[in-house]
């Protein structure tokens, strides 16, 4: 399951205006046209993120599976923090690496 909070980089309980906030910080450093740099499917998850959580009705949707993920998961769940060699920070859980794919592709890695 994909974390579109990790993705970007708020929390559960963002406002509509954080998250349209957030959005617009990533959108601006990773759209295709602007960074031709940047792997496309950056922006893609980013948008993704957007999408589902900018929307009352399949943020609520979202938030059942996300927080029963969690509730499950809660006693087997480890997070391990590695630092690359630009100390970047990568975490990696049992929740899917996802997020950790993210940061690889947003690093170049």
């Amino acid at each position: 399951m994909k974390d579109y909070y990790k993705i970007l980089g708020i929390k559960p309980s963002a406002t509509k205006e954080e998250i349209h906030e957030a959005f617009r910080k990533l959108a601006l450093k990773y759209h295709p046209d602007i960074n031709k740099n940047i792997d496309p499917s950056i922006f893609k998850d980013i948008n993704e993120a957007y999408a589902v959580l900018s929307n009352e009705e399949l943020r609520k949707e979202y938030n059942a599976k996300y927080f029963s993920h969690l509730k499950n998961n809660k006693n087997k769940r480890k997070t391990i923090i590695k630092y690359t060699d630009d100390t970047n920070l990568f975490y990696e859980d049992n929740m899917g690496n996802e997020f950790n794919d993210f940061l690889r592709r947003k690093n170049g890695i």
